[in-house]
Order: C-alpha cells, then sequence, then structure tokens
C-alpha cells in the first residue's frame, strides 16, 4: 500500500510497502483516501519533536476524506460507497481506518481537498463554542495558520471588530481579506489594540500553542473576556495567571478535549463537529481554499512538508492527493 512514513525526527519517505489495514473492528470505518490534509501546527510539532515514537505510518497528521470501503458492524448510517471526511491517525495513506464518531458525510458538490481541508474549522468553531461571543463583541485572533484564519471568519459578521496577530506580514494580510478589522504583528499587538479596541478584546482566539501567545491575549483581553485556549501549549514557566483572573476578571476556556478515549467520558462528537464544518464550507460561509497554498500528488509530501515549514511566510496549508483527478474532482 502506498503511503508516506515519518522515519525520524523531521524526516519522511513515500514507499510503496506499507501493511493493507485488516478488516474494520464493529466501530471503525475503512477509507479509500482521496486527499489528506496537513495541519502545519500541531502535524509539524509532532514530526519535529524527538519524543515522538518514530517511526510513524501515515505521518504524524489526522485530517483526510475519501471513499467509505468497509464498515464495521456496529456502524450506522454509513456505508460502501459514501463520500467522507475524518479525522484518523497517520492519514498520509492509501487506505485508512478511522472510528465511525469520526467520519462525516461530505456534501454533493464539494471538492475532495475542501473536505480534507474543512477539519482546519473544528477546533476555533468548538473554541468559540464554548467562549460564547455576542453579537457585535470585539474580538481578537492569536496565530494565524489555517485553524486562526478560520477563526477569523467564524468571527466575521459577529464581532464588531475582530484583531489579527501573527508574526508573518502575509498571513496578516489574508487574515485582513478574509474580514479582520485590523491585523498586527506580535511587537505591535497592543499599540493596535489599544487603537482598534480601547476597551480590550471581549473575546480572545489564541491559537498560537506559545506561552508568548497566551500572556498576549490575557494583556489585549477586556474585563470579564473569556479567552479561549486552543493552541496546544508548552509547560509554562514563570507565568502569571492570578492577576488576569481574580483583579479583571478573565474567564480562561480551554479546549476540551472529549471522546472515547478520555476514559469515563462520552462518545467522542468530532462527527458532529466535523458535518457543521462541511456545511459552512459547502455553504461558502468558511473558505479553506484560499488557506491551501498547495495541492501536490502524495509523493511529493516529504518535499511539500519541507518547503512548508522552510518557507511560513509563502505557505498556510497544503493537500496530497491519492486518486486520479482528486485535486479538481467533487
Amino acid at each position: 500500500m502506498h503511503g508516506i512514513v515519518a522515519v525520524d525526527v523531521g524526516q519522511l519517505e513515500a514507499r510503496d510497502d506499507l501493511p493493507e489495514p485488516g478488516p474494520p473492528g464493529p466501530g471503525d470505518v475503512l477509507v479509500r483516501t482521496a486527499v489528506s490534509a496537513v495541519s502545519p501546527g500541531s502535524e509539524l510539532r509532532v514530526l519535529f519533536d524527538p519524543e515522538t515514537p518514530f517511526p510513524v505510518a501515515g505521518g504524524t497528521g489526522y485530517m483526510a476524506a475519501g471513499i467509505v470501503e468497509a464498515i464495521g458492524e456496529a456502524v450506522a448510517g454509513l456505508q460502501p460507497g459514501d463520500r467522507v471526511a475524518c479525522t484518523a491517525a497517520g492519514p498520509h495513506r492509501e487506505r485508512l481506518s478511522a472510528r465511525a464518531e469520526a467520519v462525516a458525510h461530505v456534501p454533493d458538490g464539494l471538492g475532495w481537498a475542501e473536505a480534507a481541508c474543512a477539519y482546519w474549522i473544528v477546533p476555533p468553531y468548538r473554541g468559540l463554542l464554548a467562549a460564547r461571543p455576542r453579537l457585535w463583541e470585539d474580538a481578537a485572533v492569536i496565530g494565524l495558520g489555517p485553524l486562526g484564519l478560520c477563526a477569523v471568519q467564524l468571527l466575521h459578521g459577529i464581532s464588531r471588530r475582530t484583531l489579527a496577530v501573527d508574526p508573518l506580514p502575509s498571513r496578516r494580510g489574508l487574515a485582513a481579506r478574509l474580514g479582520a478589522c485590523a491585523a498586527s504583528s506580535p511587537d505591535d499587538a497592543e499599540r493596535a489594540g489599544a487603537d482598534l479596541l480601547p476597551n480590550g478584546a471581549d473575546v480572545v482566539i489564541e491559537l498560537s500553542g506559545t506561552q508568548a501567545g497566551l500572556e498576549l491575549a490575557l494583556r489585549l483581553a477586556a474585563p470579564r473576556a473569556r479567552v479561549a485556549v486552543i493552541g496546544v501549549l508548552p509547560r509554562l514557566s514563570n507565568f502569571e495567571l492570578f492577576r488576569p483572573l481574580q483583579d479583571r476578571g478573565i474567564t480562561l476556556v480551554p479546549l476540551y478535549r472529549e471522546g472515547a478515549a478520555l476514559t469515563g467520558n462520552p462518545p467522542d462528537p468530532t462527527a458532529r463537529y466535523l458535518a457543521a464544518a462541511l456545511d459552512m464550507v459547502a455553504a461558502r460561509r468558511v473558505d479553506v481554499c484560499s488557506l491551501v497554498s498547495r495541492v501536490m500528488p502524495w509523493r511529493a509530501a516529504p518535499e511539500g512538508i519541507a518547503w512548508l515549514r522552510e518557507h511560513p511566510d509563502e505557505g498556510v496549508g497544503l493537500a496530497f492527493t491519492w486518486l486520479d483527478g482528486a485535486a479538481t474532482a467533487a
């Protein structure tokens, strides 16, 4: 079976000898991949983490779309031949196995690349559901990768003004085109925030996954603001939390990673959120196409991911095709 293997820190290989997945388990779905997508933040972080247990078949991502080939005996609502998007470990392979609760139908007319990349919407969507932005409040988004740029679009039409923050000018420019009222570098964010949001941001979406980003989020937040922490943070050091929470009444809302993998929790509701994200893309509420810098054949994945890491000012996200015509076919 064709696939990408993360063989060591930062090293990917295109292979033709990956083992075929076995028959799906009772709650599993076997999917023939049409397009797999890269979310550069978490995928590259794991790929370049020396503590990752290499090798990793299928790479270190989690987003794909394709055609259902087989379903487990306990799966309802799906059948072979269905067009689906899903999240699954190691998606950069010809066939993959996904839990049924992480699989959603692709709306008619939606292209494979759009379907595979729709999951970029899910974390910021869940963060906004938790932070509960009110109509015409002021907002800020910190970190303008694919997830942050989706957050900007979700806030457009809800917030009065959105301050979008990222060190890369190209991404700040894209955020402005996608609905941010202003964009700023991290060094200038507080000055821009004071000019644009004199009372602070009522809702802040933190997607940089850095301590500096979280600290900036707390400084930009208005009294009694909600700060949704979506980026995966490192261990914090010399971090002041007491004053923002007690003196200014700020509420931190970390993204709750619910699901069957967490002991004692209900089944993973990913499919529900993913289905909503796919509907948003189909309705043109969120434009993920503008965030796909390159659509490439799967064999070019190692070069593509290396390019994305080396040129973050030129690229945002990537998609890899596994079926003929998948780059353009609905």
